[in-house]
């Protein structure tokens, strides 16, 4: 994965493991850092309002999700999820996948654009 990232550093993207059950966020990210300082622990603190994570962790589903499957754009920047840290990313959109996952362990693969940079593929086949 780190591999992957490092290819593709123009891109906004990131690998992170969730222990739920510690409130342990690791992330893998590209640009290479966390972001900005203390953003693991912000999101460990916000990651509840995660659309994406909640749905993963409720079912067994790991196809690609976007943000907006779930909430809207407005909806999504009046949560603390947005304002404390994918706004400090510079990230509105987000695209995941769930790599693996046990009840209380969660690696996902995420996507990030701006709404300037927002166009998505197609997802549906």
């Amino acid at each position: 994965m780190v591999g992957y990232l490092n290819r593709n550093r123009r891109r906004k993207s990131h690998c992170v493991e969730i222990d739920f059950h510690k409130r342990r966020v690791v992330r893998v990210s590209n640009p290479r850092g966390p972001g900005f300082p203390g953003a693991d622990q912000i999101f460990a603190e916000v990651m509840h309002e995660d659309p994406i994570l909640d749905y993963q962790r409720r079912s067994s589903d790991g196809q690609a999700l976007r943000i907006s499957d779930f909430v809207t754009l407005r909806e999504f920047h009046r949560t603390r999820l947005y304002n404390e840290f994918h706004r400090r990313l510079g990230a509105d959109r987000q695209i995941a996948f769930r790599l693996d996952a046990t009840p209380s362990l969660n690696i996902t693969i995420g996507l990030n654009r701006t709404q300037a940079n927002s166009v998505w593929v197609n997802l549906e086949t």
